[in-house]
């Protein structure tokens, strides 16, 4: 399954459940995500990526990817609800209150320490009953363990769905109460 094809996934669930108000996507590079998550999800999507930033540390992500990710959101008509951030992600959460989002779908960083904060700031930020979800549960990177030790200690609980490349997709709601 492709990103589009995991986009359109976690859209559904959202659809299905009725929400429909804001969320965030934690991690952006070109859009890949982004576009069909927005084209089947009727919500704002903050787009979180340092994008420059990144290159300066000998990530990918530069302003091109940037320009490809706005490209993206205008051929497919959904610029009015993405709202792009090019800051860290730690900073970034800074700007949301707690429990303000419906969905917060992580995919920056992937060493264990980087996903150990990014699932720590924006759990805070999603409300309950959102959808806490993100990529490359299966890929060799710090994501599985940290992920595992971090709904450990939250005791939630959350499923993993193959993608295309087997990385997985993870996803689970956040408890109510």
């Amino acid at each position: 399954m492709s990103s589009a094809s995991n986009a359109q996934f976690l859209a559904g669930l959202l659809n299905q459940r009725g929400l429909s108000g804001e969320g965030a996507e934690i991690g952006v590079y070109r859009g890949g995500f982004s576009v069909p998550f927005l084209q089947a999800w009727p919500g704002t999507l903050h787009l979180v990526d340092p994008w420059n930033l990144a290159m300066k540390r000998g990530m990918h992500g530069t302003s091109h990817d940037l320009e490809i990710t706005r490209q993206a959101l205008d051929a497919a008509g959904v610029t009015e609800r993405a709202v792009l951030h090019m800051l860290q992600s730690h900073v970034a959460a800074t700007l949301f209150q707690p429990s303000r989002l419906q969905v917060v779908y992580v995919d920056g960083a992937h060493d264990y320490q980087q996903v150990q904060r990014d699932l720590e700031v924006w759990w805070h930020k999603l409300a309950p009953g959102g959808l806490f979800a993100g990529h490359d549960y299966r890929h060799n990177c710090g994501v599985p363990r940290a992920l595992w030790e971090f709904m450990h200690d939250k005791q939630f609980s959350y499923q993993v769905r193959p993608d295309e490349h087997d990385n997985g997709l993870w996803w689970g709601w956040k408890p109510v109460a």
